[in-house]
Formats: structure tokens, sequence, C-alpha cells
């Protein structure tokens, strides 16, 4: 899990923002490449701080163009033309700088906002120097305000993130480029998050996790919305059905902003534990599908609720329980067993517990002398197609 460090590292001093991060856990951040004074700003210090103290760069996000932040007045002195070849090259610009900032930085994707209506010919080209930099370039969903209100802007229809990111690639003849999921912008354009999900599929490579309150573009602490702005159950099983393996970037920084500096590093060790709690959710079947075999611990509602979730496809090959009064009965056709089976298990068996005393349970275990493949499974976001009693 990566967090985007605005707000968090100062790029004149970038080590205490760096260390503020490690202590909260976080191993990893996403890259806002900024314009300083009309040109990119220097980042070789921050990646190298990031790079001795092991933290990882895996996604950036290129900048909007210099020219497109010009005044109107600006824009009155020039004549059309001139502001489209303005911009055009400003867009180059801005993408070459940051590509090679994402080469130096070992940064796998490169989140791009302001090039996608730009022609073909000109997208092919800066394909083919991302793909020679080893970086695939990643489109982001985007609202537009029109007469004061928000409406759905580039790549908020599925439609036309597909045509555009399967095109491209076929011509490339290569998958350079992507997509990235801004869950903030999906709660302010209305897109209903899980087909949104499931439609771009394993074109997705990042997703951008944020509240907000479904009216203002702000950046939020998940769950944190006082309105269920975010369908956060619709998200979550969307990344399930999609097998989603890619980077998730937590993005925070308007919470951040409204806490006094002095309480803000309780502040990230609080959104550590979210993301934790995020991550382990949304990964919960590429967890299942980590293990050729697998059995439960625990033979209440929670099994029952995996049962007919999950039954046929990651079947297990028993449950177990502590109360003797249920060895040697069945659970919606599952035998239940002592614990003390689990130590007969073949090497490559995942253990996944199915009740709220995981930590409890996990230290019988391992009491048990039993140290590998715990894993913890979890009701809170089952498939939606299924109706529990």
């Amino acid at each position: 899990m990566n967090v985007s460090f605005k707000s968090i590292i100062n790029p004149q001093k970038p080590m205490r923002g760096i260390g503020v991060l490690q202590q909260s856990g976080f191993d990893s951040i996403m890259l806002p490449i900024d314009y300083f004074d009309g040109t990119i700003g220097d980042y070789a210090g921050i990646i190298e701080k990031c790079k001795e103290n092991g933290i990882r760069i895996p996604v950036a996000y290129a900048p909007r163009t210099f020219a497109e932040m010009t005044t109107e007045n600006d824009v009155a002195q020039v004549s059309e033309e001139s502001i489209k070849e303005s911009i055009k090259k400003s867009i180059k610009k801005s993408i070459d700088e940051s590509i090679k900032i994402c080469k130096e930085a070992g940064s796998r994707y490169l989140i791009v906002d302001s090039c996608w209506n730009e022609s073909e010919e000109f997208l092919l080209e800066i394909g083919k120097e991302a793909a020679a930099c080893g970086v695939s370039l990643l489109m982001r969903n985007q609202y537009k305000n029109s007469r004061n209100r928000i409406v759905r802007g580039d790549h908020a229809e599925i439609s036309q993130a597909l045509e555009l990111v399967d095109g491209l690639n076929h011509k490339m003849g290569e998958e350079v480029f992507g997509f990235c999921v801004d869950t903030g912008v999906c709660a302010l354009c209305r897109n209903d998050v899980y087909p949104f999900l499931t439609a771009l599929g394993r074109r997705i490579k990042a997703v951008i996790l944020r509240d907000c309150d479904g009216y203002h573009d702000v950046h939020m602490m998940l769950f944190s919305g006082i309105q269920p702005a975010i369908d956060w159950p619709g998200v979550v099983r969307g990344l399930r059905k999609i097998d989603f393996d890619g980077e998730m970037v937590i993005d925070f920084f308007s919470t951040i902003n409204a806490f006094p500096s002095f309480l803000r590093p309780q502040l990230y060790a609080l959104m550590k534990s979210v993301t934790d709690y995020f991550c382990w959710q949304a990964g919960m079947e590429l967890r299942l599908k980590r293990y050729p075999f697998r059995v439960l611990f625990g033979a209440g509602n929670m099994c029952r609720k995996y049962m007919k979730a999950y039954a046929e496809k990651y079947p297990p090959l028993f449950t177990c329980d502590n109360n003797p009064d249920l060895w040697g009965t069945e659970i919606c056709g599952l035998e239940v067993k002592p614990p003390e089976a689990l130590k007969d298990l073949p090497e490559n068996c995942g253990i996944f517990i199915c009740n709220i005393y995981y930590r409890e349970i996990e230290e019988q275990l391992r009491e048990m002398g039993i140290h590998k493949n715990i894993e913890y499974f979890n009701d809170d976001y089952m498939p939606p197609v299924l109706h529990f009693e």
C-alpha cells in the first residue's frame, strides 16, 4: 500500500516526513510531481533518501501542464493555434521529464491526466518513450465543472476508457497504457463503482483510495465521510472480482491538513491500520487462491458464510473448533474436527480463522507449534449476490 506524500514530505527537508512514515509502518509512497515556477522541481533528494531508507516509489503522478495554468489574460494575447501548440509542447516536456523521474525512482507507473485528448500519434510517441524506460502510462477518471455542477469528465465513462486504452495498446503491440481508478472521482461523478471496476478489469494498474463528501474534491481518510459517499463494499468486492494485485494509493491530505501538526504522527498510525484493513479485505480472495489446500478454524456463522460464498471455488478440507461438542459433526457438509487435527496438514495448506477472536486463536495455534500459513477470513464484505439468513 502506497501513501501520497502530499502534505507529509517536505521536498526541501524530506527525512522528517520519511521518518514519520516509516515509524507509522508505511514502506512505499506515490510521488506527486509538481511544477515550481513553471518548471518541474528537483526530486533527486527525495528519491535518494527514499532509496537509502528502503521506501519504494512504484507510482508517480505527472503534473498538470504549465500551459494549462495560464490566465485568461495570457490566452487573450495569443492565437488559438499558438495556444494549442504551446500546450502540446508543455505536455510533451512535462511527460518527458516525469518519465525520467520515474526511471530514476524505479517507478513502474506514471499517472497522466493532461494528455488524453491529444492525437493518437502523440500518445503513441510518448508511449514509446515510456516503454523504453519500463514505465506504464495510466489515465485517471476525472470530473469537470459545468455551470457550477460537477459532471463526468474524461474517462469517467467506461466505454471511453476501454476504447482508448485497448486501442493504444493494440497499436503499441504491448501493454503500455493502463488505468488508475480514483474512488473520490467515482463518488463525485456518481459512478457505480462495482461495475466500473469490473468492466475495466485487468487494465486497472493502480487505485487511488480516498473518501469525500460526494460534493467537493477533497481527499479524506477512508471511512471518515459523514455520509456514505463512497461505496466501500462495492470497491472491495470489485477489486476482489478482478483479482486486483496492482498498486493501491491512500490519499488523505485534506484530513492531514485539518489536524494540528503535533497530532499528525498519531493520525498516520491510524491511517496505517485503516489501510492494512482495506488491503486485507480487498485481497481476501487472492489469499484463498494462494493455497492449493485450505482448512477453516471456527464452526459458527462466519464458517457458514464462507461455505455459502466460497465452498465451491475454494473448498476447505475441514473446519475445526474449540468446542468438543461439535467434534465429529458437520456444518454445511463440512466435517468439524478438534484443533489437534491441524498438526497433520499438508505443507502448502492455509489455515483460515473464521472467528472474531483472531489474535487469540492465532496465539493458540502458535502455542501448538503451528507458525506458518495462518490467515484471517472475514465476512464484512461478502459477494453481493449472496443473501445470508
